[in-house]
């Protein structure tokens, strides 16, 4: 049972299904980390290949290739918060401040749209103003002409 634990945990974490067949590096290195956890646990080959449907051989080529990642930063963010996970720590803690911080960079996005279009319509208003002004040099012109006339 615990190899199931760990598999819908590391699901929770990374959001990848490990169980289904994929060479997409980021999976193969999760894998990895599944596998050696549940190999320092005493599982056999034969039963961790059968919980993420692999032969026992390509076990041992993930508990393999784990010896080399090991020490890769992003791999040991991921077996930190799955220690952090089985402490009990709240994950959606996490997920909350990444939506607080998405939020804060689209209204930085937001108000630097505003901005741009605050300059737009600031340039259309005095084009207009000026446009206006000479139509009305015009008509004062006009009248000041027509007035001049006699009939």
């Amino acid at each position: 049972m615990e190899n199931i634990k760990l598999l819908k945990d590391i699901t929770t974490i990374t959001g990848i299904d490990i169980s289904k067949p994929s060479r997409r590096r980021e999976i193969v290195e999760i894998k990895a980390i599944f596998c050696n956890i549940l190999r320092q646990q005493n599982f056999t080959l034969q039963s961790i290949g059968d919980t993420i449907n692999m032969k026992h051989c390509s076990i041992s080529h993930l508990l393999n290739l784990y010896k080399i990642i090991k020490d890769l930063p992003h791999i040991r963010r991921i077996e930190n918060k799955l220690k952090l996970l089985n402490e009990g720590f709240d994950f959606k803690f996490l997920d909350y401040q990444n939506k607080i911080d998405e939020l804060k960079l689209e209204n930085e996005k937001l108000k630097e749209k505003i901005s741009l279009k605050n300059n737009d319509l600031f340039e259309n208003v005095f084009k207009l103003a000026n446009d206006n002004q000479f139509i009305y040099d015009k008509l004062v012109n006009f009248y000041n002409i027509n007035s001049k006339l006699k009939f």
